[in-house]
């Protein structure tokens, strides 16, 4: 497998390179991605995606919104890892990103799933008015970032309730997994992406009162060997009356 830091050469920081640079390391995510079944390597995408890191790179020299730098890690740790989440996200889902950060990973998955809408939320000001920013830059028009602090009680005005509710990195999954299905539908899916050393799902399920049987969890290894995992739990239906 070829590792995208060969794409990036000597390349330190995304605003020091020439375009061409950053384009070749997403392109090389966008493709990894399709190869991986995740997301289709449609027209445009890796274009739309360079863009919007290439103006990440811009906003970060002055607020810094992500502690990575270099282009091959963001297309790495930030845009393949984001799109990871595409499989489990069904046709024409209303989406919920808790704690979206610069955007990750509701704005690749809006970015490469034009079915889907995407309502991003974070309660950090600089970065909900980057991710606004992004929005008018470019011709996305479904996502849409707000600037709040979720209480986990499902009570605020966002739209809702939603079909998928995912975070990365918002919480600890016993944490995270009630907190977010205050904001699904029944029937929704509530989806946590996971460090390489997070629990085992029976530890979560037991931790939070979940069966077993309701989780899925699926660990994945990017091509730099960083480890991680997707951990999903499909809410039940209503009964029927």
């Amino acid at each position: 497998m070829v590792y995208a830091g060969k794409l990036a050469g000597s390349l330190k920081k995304m605003g020091e390179g020439s375009r061409d640079a950053v384009e070749n390391v997403v392109r090389w995510a966008v493709q990894e991605a399709a190869r991986r079944g995740w997301v289709e390597d449609r027209p445009g995408l890796a274009e739309a995606l360079t863009d919007f890191v290439r103006l990440l790179a811009k906003w970060n020299r002055v607020y810094n919104l992500t502690a990575l730098e270099d282009p091959t890690e963001v297309a790495e740790l930030h845009l393949l890892d984001s799109l990871a989440v595409a499989p489990w996200v069904p046709a024409g889902a209303r989406v919920l990103d808790v704690g979206a950060g610069a955007g990750f990973p509701g704005f690749p998955l809006a970015m490469a799933r034009p079915d889907v809408q995407v309502v991003l939320v974070d309660r950090t000001e600089k970065k909900v008015a980057f991710m606004k920013n992004a929005i008018a830059r470019s011709s996305l028009r479904n996502a849409r970032p707000l600037h709040l602090r979720l209480e986990g009680k499902g009570k605020e005005d966002l739209g809702g309730p939603f079909d998928v509710v995912v975070s990365r990195a918002f919480a600890a999954p016993e944490v995270w997994l009630p907190f977010g299905a205050a904001y699904a539908r029944r029937g929704g899916k509530v989806i946590g992406m996971l460090g390489g050393r997070a629990p085992e799902v029976q530890e979560i399920g037991r931790a939070v009162g979940i069966s077993e049987r309701a989780l899925e969890r699926v660990d994945y290894v990017l091509p730099s060997g960083a480890r991680r995992g997707i951990l999903v739990w499909v809410l039940e239906e209503e009964a029927a009356s």
